[in-house]
């Protein structure tokens, strides 16, 4: 039986487009790194996921007491990096978005109970991060590479000297 953690990611995956790249990052070795790694033609994500199965009735909720510390300093050192991270609290009540280092944040149980988002909006806020629908907007040459030699600058420093043209 899988955790109520994984659970509810894997339920907000099948509501993502599956051409939205998705890749839980698991490593024996190295300890902390963000739950799931999602790409697309806009842009990427990393995602830490947390579960609470009841919320309290009065205190304030700490992700910094739900966070090791390698997922901690993984997270932090991720944003100082320019990084786009987000740490999603789940809930039976519904969901929060802590984007950045906003984690680091205490959250008002009664915002979740009130405000919290439900799984489909955990979905589209990812795709909207992540994945654009007009491939025309990307600036990203996303074309037949075989015609990029002629937008080449000849004068370009970093071209081979047999490219130069000065």
């Amino acid at each position: 039986m899988s955790k109520p953690e994984t659970r509810y990611y894997t339920a907000v995956h099948k509501l993502l487009p599956r051409i939205i790249h998705r890749e839980k990052m698991h490593n024996i070795y190295r300890g902390g790194t963000a739950d799931v790694w999602y790409s697309g033609n806009l842009d990427d994500l990393w995602v830490e996921y947390k579960w609470i199965a009841k919320l309290p009735k009065k205190a304030f909720v700490r992700l910094d007491k739900l966070l090791s510390p390698l997922q901690q300093r993984w997270l932090e050192g991720r944003h100082e990096e320019g990084r786009n991270i987000v740490v999603i609290l789940g809930t039976p009540e519904g969901a929060w978005v802590l984007e950045g280092a906003a984690w680091k944040e205490p959250i008002n149980p009664e915002a979740i109970r009130t405000l919290g988002i439900s799984k489909q909006s955990i979905a589209d806020y990812i795709k909207k991060r992540t994945q654009i629908d007009d491939v025309l907007a990307i600036p990203r040459y996303t074309d037949n590479q075989s015609d990029l030699s002629a937008s080449l600058d000849d004068n370009d420093d970093s071209l081979p000297d047999s490219r130069r043209t000065e």
